[in-house]
């Protein structure tokens, strides 16, 4: 009797781990790290939330861009834009859970084609984002992935990178974000490429994202 009392116990917290789709390391409430402009990156959800314009993923390669006479690592100011809500429409390409802060770090693009430029969003792991963040998780499980060329289902998400078999069609809506801590003088859109993939053009994010569908 007791062995199926520990049985069921170890199905039961199985089946929890299993339906947060979460690794057990970065439970969601938990923060983790110590960032350059954390208060910015973990903004509060609005009250409402209302996108005031839609942006392009080329837009925000190609266009949205600070000199080196304007950046500052870690400014007492938010830079231009980063007080508006936006909302863009790209293809899901990567996604991991960051092992420094368990943020939910998310690549898209704007077309499904392997090495498309990307751009990060990320979903931080602060309490009131729990349900945006599984509002993604819901989005993506059961699609498939590619493993060293085999691909599989993917039942939840770990620090190991998942990438797409066939990109979903993702929108995100949230606050612009420039990760300072990637900053690279000679290169703006690149940064030190320790910032994502070799794929990501841009140091402006949407990060906090607020709100988020997977087609």
């Amino acid at each position: 009797m007791r062995i199926t009392y520990v049985v069921l116990a170890l199905a039961l917290t199985l089946g929890a781990a299993r339906s947060s789709g979460q690794n057990a390391g970065c439970p969601c409430g938990e923060t983790k790290g110590d960032h350059l402009r954390k208060a910015v990156k973990n903004r509060a959800m609005p009250g409402s939330v209302h996108a005031k314009r839609t942006v392009k993923i080329r837009e925000m390669i190609d266009v949205w861009d600070i000199t080196n006479a304007e950046f500052e690592r870690e400014p007492a100011h938010t830079y231009a834009r980063e007080d508006t809500v936006f909302t863009v429409t790209g293809y899901l390409h990567r996604t991991n859970l960051s092992n420094d802060d368990c943020d939910f770090h998310i690549e898209i693009a704007s077309s499904k084609a392997h090495g498309a430029k990307h751009v990060i969003v990320e979903i931080p792991n602060t309490q009131e984002f729990c349900a945006v963040k599984q509002k993604f998780l819901d989005g993506i499980i059961g699609k498939e992935k590619v493993v060293n060329g085999s691909v599989s289902t993917i039942d939840k998400l770990g620090t190991t990178a998942v990438i797409f078999k066939d990109p979903p069609k993702i929108t995100v809506t949230g606050y612009a974000f420039l990760d300072t801590g990637h900053w690279n003088p000679a290169d703006h859109h690149r940064g030190n490429k320790s910032h994502g993939s070799e794929y990501v053009w841009s140091l402006w994010e949407i990060h906090p994202v607020l709100d988020v569908s997977v087609k």
